[in-house]
């Protein structure tokens, strides 16, 4: 656009109309529910999730989940089509939003092959975990700290472990105010050196982090697909994630799964894994599989179909 106008801001409101008038397109595609309310080319949507229109939580205010509720109602009925990434996804959306299932088409995402890999330089991986204050091996979580995320049963869980001061726990993920709570809750770890809270990473060091680790864990309880166990699979990083909402769609058979917020279960696998050189080979070989069976050229080709069906 000749003209900026940033995501839920008052000019995507005035701007996006004023150009989509002037360029008269066949088709727009909006990438997000904050669809311009007086644009009136035909278009299709995609709704990652509804986790903004079923839990006030994951917004930041009341006043936002409102807000959400009422614009991703209004996005998704004005839609000619809408693209989700996940079978569980496209289940939720025909459940709270009344929508005919052949309105939502399912085109899974994936991850840039060239830079979430295998075989990243060993001097690269350890200048990033001297960066991030790493120095023994590590389970990693990388993500937002929202309480769907369930990073409470991770920290008592590490706390569990019988072998806790040979490991640390690493957490990737902007700090948040509102969070304050779990950060007091793992104060002692954090000034013993067993937990280190790396704030938003880099996009750079994303893969080597991945790389490193031991084992990357990813407890949520509500995802709309769940890239991050993707990203770690795809870096040859065995993974163990909840067992709810999309995430098996996006793990399969590739990693450990456990109910989602039960620190026990996750403290259990986290034992299993971490003891077993063997079970951690056997997932990452599964998870690099599993990774590959993601491909962001075949997703190009089902959001062509899509466009060529609105239209």
């Amino acid at each position: 656009l000749p003209r900026s106008a940033p995501i839920y801001s008052l000019r995507e409101q005035w701007v996006l109309p004023l150009e989509l008038r002037r360029c008269r397109p066949d088709l727009a595609h909006f990438p997000n529910f904050n669809v311009p309310l007086a644009a009136r080319a035909p278009y299709v949507l995609t709704l990652c999730d509804i986790i903004y229109y079923c839990d006030p939580a994951a917004c930041p205010s009341r006043l936002a989940h409102r807000y959400a509720r009422a614009m991703i109602t209004l996005a998704a009925r004005r839609a000619r089509k809408i693209l989700t990434i996940s079978e569980y996804s496209k289940r939720e959306i025909v459940r709270h939003l009344g929508l005919p299932a052949e309105k939502i088409a399912v085109v899974y995402p994936a991850v840039r092959a060239d830079r979430f890999r295998t075989g990243l330089p060993a001097a690269e991986i350890e200048a990033a975990k001297q960066k991030f204050g790493i120095h023994r091996p590590y389970i990693f979580y990388t993500g937002n700290h929202e309480p769907r995320k369930n990073l409470p049963a991770l920290v008592r869980a590490f706390r569990s472990l019988a072998t806790r001061r040979r490991w640390q726990l690493v957490l990737g993920g902007r700090l948040d105010p509102r969070r304050q709570s779990l950060y007091d809750e793992a104060a002692d770890l954090v000034a013993g050196g067993d937990l280190r809270l790396c704030g938003e990473i880099p996009e750079a060091d994303l893969p080597l982090l991945y790389a490193g680790a031991s084992v990357f864990v990813f407890p949520s309880s509500c995802e709309g697909f769940g890239l991050p166990p993707l990203e770690a699979m795809a870096c040859g990083t065995p993974v163990i994630c909840a067992d709810s909402t999309s995430l098996p769609e996006v793990v399969g058979d590739a990693a450990v799964l456990v109910p989602p917020g039960d620190p026990n279960a996750l403290y259990a696998a986290l034992e299993r894994v971490l003891s077993s050189p063997g079970l951690r080979e056997e997932l990452r070989d599964k998870g690099l599989a599993r990774a590959r069976r993601f491909s962001w050229d075949r997703a190009a080709r089902e959001v062509l179909a899509v466009y060529e069906q609105a239209l």
